[in-house]
């Protein structure tokens, strides 16, 4: 899935897992078909790290590090991958489409 444009929500929250179920992530936004974006900018120390990312049916998150796609999910789906993380900040961008049905969304970053 390939996001355009802006996202039509976006968020600085310190923890992503959200179930919006039929429910709509914020006022002024769709219960269906919207997007939402999040963007931090932290220091890491040099290491690999897990990356996972949850999502619910008919949704799609892609994940950027500093830019650079690194991971996506399409649909029902848990995935993980193992990211060397060069020490210093860094910049995590994930992006977040629901289609339609249950809103379901979750990332996180744990040591290796």
């Amino acid at each position: 899935y390939s996001f355009q444009g802006p996202a039509a929500f976006e968020r600085n929250d310190d923890k992503i897992l959200f179930n919006w179920g039929l429910s709509n992530p914020a006022p002024n936004t769709p219960n269906s078909d919207f997007s939402v974006r999040w963007e931090k900018c932290e220091v890491f120390e040099e290491k690999y790290y897990v990356f996972t990312a949850t999502t619910s049916t008919r949704s799609y998150m892609d994940v950027y590090v500093d830019g650079i796609w690194v991971m996506e999910t399409n649909g029902a789906e848990e995935k993980s991958i193992d990211y060397y993380m060069p020490g210093g900040e860094h910049c995590i961008t994930v992006e977040y489409k629901d289609d339609y049905g249950d809103a379901y969304v979750e990332f996180e970053i744990e040591d290796q």
